[in-house]
């Protein structure tokens, strides 16, 4: 018993001891504050460091209210030196432990290892901007400098992983269409890093032109409207440009809009936009022209002066027409004269019936509707007379007289005696809806076969019904040209009448392109119209 109660003396005097001394240093706040549970140091459990570099380490205490006072050690002082305050220094490459040990009497402690070697100084990669396609992949992995640096593993990190993907080892893959920034980071300590920004796409494979757009022949002037686009539909970039090789023949807008310039050929590019794919089509631009066409004016030149007036008549005999068109009635007195409707109201302005006036009441009438009236107050309805006198001023052109009405042998007999006594009966042509005025008109002397034409397309019965196998017969086996509404025959129904022998003369055609296109596409003789078509 004496020997045990010995022991606990010497244990209890050491331990008191041990205690003044502790309270006796300076750092009092020490006995107020908890003793540390946990110490570590606030960094990697293998830190690098250059030689001849300083670094301070801090250290964590748990719980946070514990004193911080910790002494500092150095397994290896020609290595790594340490300060009291816990700043290391570099000596000489190689390794050392650094140990942090708690003041409060805790016993806690913390160990670090540091490295005293190269780090990383500098890293390059091979580029800061990448067009990837969706699928396809690229390296970022640095250069390093110094080449012979300690630590050289790098770190990559995407801003998007669903549209741009790195691995470990820096290789980057495009993954869906967008944008995504990649970050090669140093893992040394050194802090080092670079940015590669990607553009994630999926690129056009090919360029489709509609297939609707079968017009590639233009006139100049005139316009095609090309449609295309990008396949796929989902391409990141679906944008077309458009290059005509030859713009002096046509231009292109950024549209896709043609317009022909001059004749000639051209080869319009259609580029998609990323660069990737094309498509070509060739346009023909010509100059529609109608020189040696038989244009005949219809009811005068009536887009200048009001229908069938002798102003009218005038104006196409100074125009140049090959041949000038009017309408014939008779009045109650049976002169012959010019008038399209079978009343006054639309040209007059009064409700008569023009059959059941003579021709001095038919002379109190004024013309008072048609295009550019104003220009001419004075016109009166004009007799067939009238309408002769002005043909007869001119050797080329030639009378198309339109038989309005049904008409006696007599009657016609006395109207063709009336075109010889002016001269113009050799070159004029006779036309009616009436297929007996034509077929009496066949049996009059000096009445050519090649002067009379069936009108088709004037009754309410055929405004709108297409001319069919019976008209075309009926022409053919009477030996009488066609003249029909334009919009009524076909191309086949002209090559029939012209392999009967026949000619076709189609109205009231008054625009150039059309007008062209029946001639060049349709094969018909002649022109009827409000306009001179010629270029």
């Amino acid at each position: 018993m004496k020997h045990r109660f010995e022991g606990y003396l010497r244990v209890g005097i050491t331990m008191l001891v041990a205690g003044l001394l502790w309270c006796s240093g300076a750092d009092k706040e020490v006995m107020a504050k908890p003793r540390a549970k946990k110490i570590r140091v606030d960094a990697s459990k293998q830190l690098l460091i250059n030689k001849k570099e300083k670094k301070r380490l801090k250290i964590k205490v748990t719980p946070k209210k514990a004193s911080k006072a910790v002494s500092w050690t150095s397994s290896r002082k020609k290595v790594v030196s340490v300060t009291k305050k816990g700043v290391i220094y570099g000596k000489r490459y190689g390794k050392a432990t650094i140990t942090a040990r708690a003041l409060d009497g805790s016993g806690k402690s913390a160990r670090i290892q540091v490295q005293v070697g190269r780090k990383i100084a500098k890293i390059e990669i091979p580029t800061t901007t990448l067009n990837l396609d969706v699928g396809a992949k690229a390296s970022v992995k640095p250069n390093i400098t110094p080449a012979n640096a300690t630590r050289k593993k790098i770190k990559y990190t995407s801003s998007n992983k669903d549209v741009v993907s790195v691995s470990s080892t820096g290789v980057v893959t495009a993954k869906a269409d967008g944008t995504a920034s990649i970050t090669i980071s140093t893992t040394d300590g050194s802090g080092k890093k670079e940015v590669c920004k990607v553009q994630a796409v999926i690129p056009s494979e090919s360029v489709t032109v509609n297939t609707d757009n079968t017009e590639r022949r233009i006139s100049t002037g005139e316009s095609l409207q090309i449609r295309a686009s990008v396949q796929p539909t989902n391409a990141s970039n679906t944008e077309l440009r458009f290059v005509s090789t030859n713009p002096a023949v046509a231009s292109v807008s950024e549209m896709g809009k043609v317009t022909g310039v001059a004749p000639g050929t051209t080869t319009i590019r259609v580029d998609a936009a990323d660069g990737r794919s094309t498509a070509s089509i060739d346009v023909e631009v010509y100059k529609m022209e109608l020189k040696n066409e038989k244009l005949i004016a219809h009811r005068g030149f009536s887009s200048q002066a009001p229908e069938n007036t002798t102003a009218a008549f005038q104006l196409a005999v100074d125009n140049g027409f090959w041949g000038v068109e009017c309408d014939v009635r008779k009045t109650l007195d049976d002169e012959f004269v010019i008038m399209h409707d079978a009343d006054l109201s639309r040209m007059c302005g009064k409700s008569w019936t023009l059959a059941n006036l003579d021709i001095t009441q038919l002379k109190t009438c004024n013309i008072v509707s048609g295009n550019n009236i104003e220009k001419y107050p004075d016109l009166k309805v004009p007799t067939l007379k009238e309408y002769l006198q002005i043909m007869a001023t001119s050797d080329t052109i030639h009378p198309f007289i339109e038989l309005k009405e049904e008409c006696s042998v007599d009657e016609l007999t006395t109207l063709v005696e009336l075109v010889e006594s002016y001269g113009v009966l050799g070159r004029t042509y006779f036309i009616s809806m009436h297929q007996s005025n034509l077929l009496a008109l066949k049996e009059i002397e000096d009445v050519k076969k090649n002067q009379l034409q069936y009108v088709y397309g004037a009754e309410s019965g055929n405004k709108t019904t297409a001319v069919d196998n019976s008209i075309i017969e009926w022409c053919i086996q009477n030996a009488i040209d066609l003249d029909a509404r334009h919009t009524l025959i076909s191309p086949s129904d002209v090559s029939r009448l012209h392999e009967g022998g026949r000619r076709v003369n189609v109205w009231t055609v008054n625009a150039l392109d059309k007008a062209y296109n029946l001639v060049t596409n349709a094969n018909v003789d002649m022109i009827t119209t409000e306009y001179m078509l010629n270029s």
